[in-house]
């Protein structure tokens, strides 16, 4: 009995969704797929551009004497995962969950929608003025 109705149910979603009528285009199902996956990538690589482009003004604007601030999207472009490097003399004197914890306050607005990120903090090796 289960496989008869398992049977006719997905006769039915195959002529309702699956089977194109006479006057459709027939595609291939995997053409389709890929059309809307790269479709939604797209739109979705500005908005990660935009978002490294923020973690980066923030950061510059909170650390603005440091050596160097890196922020590379990991997360293939979707704008989901980032990591994070920054040398500053503003970090001397703090541990690194304290240097974590001040990067992670100042984008916390940013990672509420992100999946994860992933921090480097470092003090800078002073420079020996010639």
């Amino acid at each position: 009995m289960l496989n008869r109705l398992f049977n006719s149910k997905t006769s039915l979603l195959f002529n309702q969704f699956i089977r194109p009528s006479s006057s459709s285009m027939i595609l291939p199902f995997n053409s389709i797929q890929l059309r809307l996956v790269s479709q939604s990538s797209s739109s979705t690589s500005s908005m990660s551009v935009e978002l490294q482009q923020r973690i980066n003004e923030l950061l510059n604007k909170s650390f603005p004497n440091a050596k160097e601030i890196i922020v590379k999207d990991i997360s293939g472009g979707c704008g989901s995962m980032f990591e994070v490097y920054i040398a500053t003399m503003d970090f001397q004197g703090m541990t690194k969950v304290k240097q974590h914890l001040t990067v992670s306050n100042i984008l916390k607005n940013e990672i509420r929608d992100m999946h994860g990120i992933r921090i480097f903090t470092e003090v800078p090796p002073p420079t020996s003025e010639l």
